[in-house]
């Protein structure tokens, strides 16, 4: 699986990191500009920068801040029960944006969901250990409604 720069967020980190290890983006220094888009194109690029440099190897996903959300997402994504219900469907909100959501029953009433703006890298993930299986779309779409209120800057 090829490793996608991803957005993690948990009471112990929040920001970007790996999908397949345990790197994180630490910006540092400051970001000068003359404008924030100046200052945003600079953090970008020197994440993507970092991201690209890094070696998944020198970072095991074991001593990672977000293991407990990682193994969660490790776990989901690998163990497929014979009786779960997976879905994926595209919504185009009132602004025209058009998100793509995946819906992924897990056992032991285990959901994983994401949300992703179309055109954009980040992709909003969520592993419910008590989900309440069957989920309705609008149930999964209700859990980023705040993500999904910001409006993006390009």
């Amino acid at each position: 699986m090829p490793r996608k720069l991803v957005w993690i967020q948990n009471k112990n980190f929040q920001g970007f990191g790996c999908s397949e290890c345990n790197w994180v983006f630490e910006p540092v220094g400051e970001l000068g500009g003359k404008s924030l888009d100046e200052m945003k194109q600079k953090y970008e690029a020197g994440r993507d920068k970092e991201f690209a440099a890094h070696d998944c190897v020198r970072h095991p996903g074991a001593a990672r801040p977000k293991t407990e959300w990682v193994a969660a997402v490790l776990r989901a994504l690998k163990i497929k029960a014979a009786n779960t219900r997976d879905e994926e469907w595209i919504k185009t909100l009132e602004d025209g944006r058009r998100v793509k959501f995946i819906y992924q029953e897990l056992p032991e009433d285990g959901a994983f969901i994401t949300a992703q703006l179309a055109g954009h890298e980040v992709v909003y993930s969520v592993v419910l250990t008590r989900a309440g299986n069957p989920l309705s779309r609008d149930d999964v779409e209700s859990h980023f409604n705040g993500e999904l209120s910001k409006k993006s800057k390009n």
